[in-house]
């Protein structure tokens, strides 16, 4: 599974103070290193810093953003900017193996197939969209012997 890029509006700590850190306008997208200043950009940007890949579910509460995000997918080819406020669709895939059919950034129709899931007794089923939208997040969690997936979706979304 490929990681995206997860950059929140104004979340600065200890733990991305060096990290990267992009500025989006109206119009446009900069993305800045390490060393560059922001404070060139403050009054007409949104400053959005890159965070863990995992702390994308302390943005969300009650399947809503909380702040605005960015994504930038795998292969730096397509973004998403999800803004504060949009409902996010949370669908948990828990068996004893769950193979992901997609892949975060992917386009998903509504009863698409999301994951396949294996059963202890080797019954296969799958596990189906509730809508249509953006596969934004997926995160693979271990609980003892289950793998449990995440995925995340976004019904209303700006490709960039």
């Amino acid at each position: 599974m490929k990681i995206s890029k997860i950059y929140v509006e104004n979340e600065i700590n200890d733990k991305n103070k060096s990290e990267e850190k992009i500025v989006i306008s109206e119009n446009q997208i900069i993305f800045l290193n390490a060393e560059e200043d922001i404070n060139n950009y403050k009054n007409e940007y949104k400053i959005f810093y890159k965070v863990r890949y995992d702390d994308i579910r302390d943005y969300i509460d009650n399947d809503v953003l909380k702040k605005d995000i960015f994504v930038k997918y795998p292969g730096n080819h397509t973004f998403t900017y999800i803004k504060a406020g949009t409902f996010v669709t949370c669908v948990v895939a828990d068996s004893k193996t769950t193979y992901p059919v997609l892949e975060a950034g992917s386009t998903v129709l509504q009863d698409g197939i999301l994951a396949t899931l294996k059963s202890k007794k080797g019954v296969i089923r799958y596990l189906k969209s509730p809508v249509s939208g953006t596969l934004f997040f997926m995160n693979e969690l271990f609980e003892g012997d289950r793998s449990i997936y995440i995925f995340a979706i976004v019904e209303n979304f700006e490709n960039l």
